[in-house]
């Protein structure tokens, strides 16, 4: 599938215009959460706020158009996370059957996460096994992410936010 770069650069030079803001990072992201389902979207940091676009009402198989045919469909509802970069007070990388556990089993508070992040040192082979996930924490929330980047993330929104203080 090709793609038309222009298009592109136009498209983030829209969302810096958007949010009167510069754009610093951009990749596309799946949230991973306790009390919603999935999404997959857009995680881009501005200079004064990280955003995650997505759209709810779920993602179609060839399966679910096949055989969800004649039913209605959900109503697709645009979203948006913004998260004020001052307020994020770490960043770090765990394995994604880490912060599954995490979030399923006993993760409750941001607090809970920072300690946790701080603690855990994933091992190679569950890192390579079963992923990694970019956790973003607050005082108040936490937001745990896969992306293609994870490692670029963590480096990009460290040195954003020390430039902060």
């Amino acid at each position: 599938m090709a793609y038309d770069r222009d298009k592109i650069e136009e498209f983030w030079k829209n969302k810096e215009q958007f949010y009167g803001e510069k754009l610093l990072h951009r990749s596309i992201a799946q949230t991973l959460s306790r009390r919603e389902p999935s999404y997959i979207g857009l995680l881009f940091l501005m200079e004064e706020h990280l955003y995650f676009e997505y759209t709810t009402g779920g993602r179609k198989s060839i399966l679910d158009m096949l055989v969800n045919k004649f039913r209605e469909e959900k109503k697709k509802e645009q979203r948006v996370i913004s998260i004020p970069n001052r307020e994020i007070i770490n960043v770090g990388i765990i394995s994604t059957r880490a912060a599954k556990s995490f979030i399923k089993k006993w993760g409750k508070t941001s607090k809970e996460l920072k300690e946790y992040i701080g603690d855990r040192k994933s091992k190679l082979l569950d890192r390579i096994i079963f992923g990694t996930s970019l956790c973003i924490v607050t005082n108040d929330k936490y937001y745990v992410f896969q992306t293609p980047e994870d490692k670029q993330w963590v480096k990009v929104l460290k040195e954003h936010i020390s430039s902060l203080t």
